[in-house]
């Protein structure tokens, strides 16, 4: 272990040259009281012990590596400066109003959602754990509104982790919203689920019934019985835009 040098103050350029001189000597310096004297070396009075010089240092003449360790410190230290002058980066704001991420359910019911202002971001045959980065997407991009609604599923099962990591990236300040699937798979049930226990899990996490609310009307759906008829596009987007403004005022 070298010599430990305890120095302290503002830092002066005959400083910065020997803590440089230092370093290079393979003296340890003591970062809590670096540069509060100015330290000087001389070549005569240093005695190496152990391969690491020790002893009174004054009259140093530098040498390569103590330069390249200057040049070194001194990017250190005006990179910190730049750092430290910087403001801190102040947080996006959350839009207000109301955003779909789904699948072709939704998808069908685009321009009818829109006239409740829900702005759809939806696809054909679109599954739970992509519709996680769409929703990563839209807050980058900074148009994830307050209020999420999100009917994913009908193409396959969901693992819960994306549902939590929907309602992680949507953070505790958004309200999201998840509809249940209607579909006759043999995922439909386990889904339905599995979007109840994410709910339950957060306090800003609620669920739209849309498997309850719409069995035992066959004429909302197409013949496929899951796909929506031109009717129950309608009744679709009333429901979904009826049941968030009763989650949030009830």
């Amino acid at each position: 272990m070298g010599e430990t040098v305890t120095v302290g103050g503002p830092v002066t350029e005959g400083a910065l040259d020997g803590v440089v001189a230092v370093l290079a000597a393979g003296v340890e310096v003591d970062p809590e009281h670096a540069a509060r004297t100015e330290i000087t070396t001389t070549a005569k009075e240093r005695r190496k012990v152990g391969g690491m010089w020790k002893g009174s240092l004054d009259d140093h003449i530098p040498t390569r590596r103590e330069g390249w360790l200057r040049r070194a410190i001194v990017a250190t230290l005006v990179g910190l400066a730049a750092l430290a002058s910087m403001p801190a980066a102040a947080a996006r704001p959350i839009p207000k109003g109301r955003v779909g991420v789904g699948d072709s359910i939704m998808l069908s019911a685009k321009d009818e959602l829109n006239a409740y202002e829900i702005h759809v971001h939806a696809k054909v045959g679109r599954q739970f754990a992509e519709g996680v980065a769409v929703v990563q997407r839209l807050k980058d991009d900074g148009i994830l509104a307050k209020r999420l609604i999100v009917h994913l599923g009908t193409n396959g099962p969901i693992d819960p982790a994306d549902c939590d990591q929907v309602v992680s990236i949507a953070g505790p300040k958004r309200r999201v919203f998840l509809v249940t699937n209607k579909v006759p798979r043999d995922w439909q049930d386990s889904n339905n689920d599995i979007l109840n226990a994410c709910a339950k899990a957060y306090d800003n996490v609620w669920v739209i019934r849309w498997y309850a609310y719409s069995t035992g009307h066959p004429h909302w759906f197409a013949d496929d019985r899951y796909h929506l008829s031109a009717e129950g596009q309608t009744i679709y987007a009333d429901y979904l835009d009826a049941e968030v403004r009763r989650i949030l005022t009830g």
